[in-house]
This record gives C-alpha cells, structure tokens and sequence, in this order.
C-alpha cells in the first residue's frame, strides 16, 4: 500500500471526476469518498452504492509502453477486486462477469469503470478506475439481485481494511499488466471469472441473446455460443447471468 497516496473526503459529486484535481507527480493515487451525489458508472449510468460502503477511485500514470493498451487495464483492476473478495468470502461463490461486475452467488457485489485521461496541466496519461464495493448496505437493482459483505460476514471488515487490501492487490495487479501484459491479466482473469458454459443473456439495445460463456479473445472481448450453436463476438454489452435452472 506504501505506493499509494490515499485521500479521504465525506462528499464528492463523483470521485471518478474529483481524483482529477489530486494528479501530479505521484503516480498512484486513490480518493475514498464516504458519499457521493452524482455517482456515474459504464455507459453514463447511474452509480447507485448505499451508505458504509466502499466508493473509491484509483489514477494510475500510464507507462508510454502501456499507453495503446489501457482499456486492458479494467480486465487487471477486476483482478484484483476478485482476488480481495475471496479473502473474505468462500472462493468457490465470487466470480467476475465481463465487462466490469463482481458477483456472489450470482448477485452483484461490486462493479468497476475505468477511463482515460490526460492531464491538461502535464499531459501526462492515467488510467482512472472507479469502485463500488457494497460493505454494509446492498442497493436496490431493478433487474440485478445485489448481495453486501454484512450480509454474509459476522463481524464485517472495516472500510479501511477492504480499502488497503484492495490497494495490495491493485498494486499486484499493475505489476503483472506493466511487466507481462494482457496474456497474463487474462489469464489471471479467466481464473476468477464464472467458468465456461454459464449460460449468460446479452442484451444489445432491444435485442436480447442467449448462449453461454467461452472465453475472453486477446483483445478483451466476450466470445459466446448461441443457443442455435453459433459462436458470437461481443465488443460491448449489458450481460446478465441466466437463472439458475436456465440452460443455454
């Protein structure tokens, strides 16, 4: 964690937008906010997180090298929120779904964002990756059943203690995609992600697909089977976990 500079705030709009004003020449730094009132996630959707839980933005400094490569980044960073979930829960139930979910049981725990940005002040590219982490309390998702970690854990961790060790395992995380690059990430990513043959649904404007899941290509993209046996290529998507029971 001794990499990272922590800043705290009790209200932010959005740390995704606020961690912009604290770059300068450290080159890991994170904004723990403990509210925040215009909260946004993929897609411009709104971030919905309820109170005592985990909101937190990372600003990573790009290496040059890494720079044409930097959405691979969201595939390391869920990584390693993956990796901080299993400490505390049973291994077996955490999954990541493609793109940006983290999942219990099949219900959302957590979600992830990442963007670019280039300082204006420098020039200097980051990459920004935006958590919410539900600790204590689980919002209310209309099509998403949504789990917290009070709910499953007795006494349940600290903010700071999730806060620390997910900076661990992001500084982790970073090493591997800065010195072997998305080959690894992925690989590491397929390990902790729902196993091959979950039957998913993948919606796409007013289209709904059905299949299951195959793999993640080398250029971060969902390779699904249809139902009709077909094999399907997705860039981006809205993808939901099918019922239990469902088969593909």
């Amino acid at each position: 964690m001794s990499l990272w500079h922590v800043v705290e705030k009790e209200v932010v709009t959005s740390t995704m937008d606020e961690i912009k004003s604290l770059l300068g020449d450290k080159s890991f730094i994170a904004l723990q906010a403990y509210n925040q009132t215009k909260g946004r996630g993929r897609r411009g959707n709104v971030w919905e997180c309820g109170k005592g839980n985990l909101l937190i933005s990372f600003a990573v400094m790009v290496p040059s090298a890494r720079a044409a490569h930097l959405p691979e980044w969201a595939f390391g960073v869920g990584v390693a929120l993956a990796r901080t979930l299993k400490t505390y829960l049973p291994s077996d139930l955490c999954h990541l779904k493609w793109p940006n979910d983290a999942l219990f049981d099949g219900q959302k725990l957590s979600g992830l964002l990442v963007e670019s940005y280039v300082d204006p002040r420098t020039g200097h590219l980051w990459a920004i990756a935006g958590i919410g982490l539900n600790v204590h309390e689980k919002p209310l998702l209309a099509e998403r059943p949504t789990a917290c970690l009070a709910d499953m854990l007795d006494p349940c961790p600290s903010l700071k203690s999730v806060r620390d060790l997910l900076l661990q395992n992001l500084s982790e995380a970073y090493d591997v995609w800065n010195e072997k690059g998305f080959p690894a990430i992925r690989l590491q990513w397929l390990s902790l992600a729902h196993p091959p043959g979950t039957p998913l649904m993948v919606r796409q404007g007013d289209q709904e697909i059905h299949g299951s899941f195959v793999d993640l290509d080398l250029q971060g993209r969902l390779l699904l089977k249809k139902r009709d046996g077909t094999d399907l290529t997705m860039t981006a998507a809205d993808v939901f976990l099918e019922p239990k029971g469902e088969t593909p």
